[in-house]
């Protein structure tokens, strides 16, 4: 079950956005504003974070960039009510795993949920397989 972290600041679509996703079997934390995102990601780092791009303070591209340095593992798509083409090619440019407009289609959000969770599961399970790739074959490994 992925953990999901909503960062919106109306209050209306994170609890909406809170619901839809749990009735998926997912985990919900959320979270009013950037800030409060960085500070509960410290606590415990959620799978997939889906915040909003627009919002008072830490925008959600600043969120983007902060979670890749600090928890690159962690999928982030973006979501604005004013969606523009530049915008989403320079979202995806910074390493957005996707990027969605206002109103929000729950199915196809579920559905991006569970690809990068999924992707996320594929990077994990590779990067432990190089790893023992890598005790298997060091010099240790053949004594």
């Amino acid at each position: 079950m992925p953990v999901v972290m909503v960062v919106e600041d109306d209050r209306a679509t994170r609890e909406s956005l809170r619901t839809a996703l749990t009735a998926f079997q997912m985990e919900v934390v959320i979270a009013a504003n950037g800030e409060e995102a960085k500070s509960r990601m410290e606590l415990a780092p959620a799978d997939v974070v889906i915040s909003d791009i627009m919002m008072d303070g830490v925008s959600g591209v600043d969120l983007l960039e902060h979670i890749q340095q600090k928890h690159p593992d962690t999928a982030v798509i973006l979501v604005t009510a004013f969606g523009t083409i530049k915008q989403a090619v320079e979202a995806m440019q910074k390493g957005a795993f996707d990027y969605l407009t206002k109103p929000i289609n729950l199915d196809r959000l579920v559905l991006l949920v569970q690809r990068a969770h999924g992707r996320q599961a594929l990077q994990r399970e590779n990067r432990d397989l190089r790893r023992q790739l890598k005790r298997q074959f060091s010099v240790s490994g053949i004594i």
